[in-house]
């Protein structure tokens, strides 16, 4: 079990680690110096939905499909979802993830959402409560900044860029097989 280290750090006694990654972005972070990083970069913004909020919502579900499908896993081997959005009450990543039938924990952290969900799935694998979670954050450019957007007479339909963000998180005893090799072959 881990213990407490200082005001605001855990020390676990084993370590969880993350055994892969999966990423969507838009065409401006695709088009970025990172942009060969990044598993998906969507051409269109509106990822062929009708709004925004939909679009969010299938980049959070088409990052979570490439997830397993990269893990070599399905759904079930999932105990948790750990993550969140920017709209309100986490809209996007509910209907995101809805098919999937893994308990979720919605969070809101703003920029800090990813860093929760791994804090937060970390603990949970460490305390022996689940041998694989997944940790997820997603932000939408325009459906996060519609009404900063509005308000400022900007045109949303130049201005739209995404990121759904994926980590899953194991426990060193609960390695899937060559989880240790992968991600050296991206």
């Amino acid at each position: 079990m881990g213990r407490m280290i200082g005001s605001s750090s855990i020390s676990f006694d084993k370590p969880p680690f993350i055994i892969e990654g999966a990423s969507i972005v838009g065409q401006k972070e695709g088009d970025g110096p990172l942009g060969k990083l990044f598993d998906v970069v969507e051409q269109d913004p509106m990822l062929g939905q009708e709004t925004w909020e939909e679009a969010e919502s299938l980049l959070q579900k088409e990052a979570i499909q490439k997830l397993l499908f990269k893990a070599g896993m399905s759904k079930e081997e999932i105990r948790y979802i750990f993550g969140g959005d920017l709209l309100g009450e986490l809209i996007a990543t509910t209907f995101g993830i809805l098919e999937f039938e893994v308990p979720f924990f919605g969070l809101y952290g703003a920029c800090s959402t990813m860093g929760e969900a791994l804090s937060l799935g970390a603990v949970m694998v460490e305390a022996g409560n689940a041998d694989n979670v997944i940790a997820m954050a997603s932000s939408h450019f325009a459906s996060a900044e519609r009404v900063t957007i509005q308000l400022d007479n900007v045109c949303i339909a130049d201005s739209g860029s995404a990121v759904a963000g994926l980590r899953r998180c194991g426990r060193p005893d609960a390695l899937h097989p060559c989880g240790a090799e992968r991600g050296a072959d991206r």
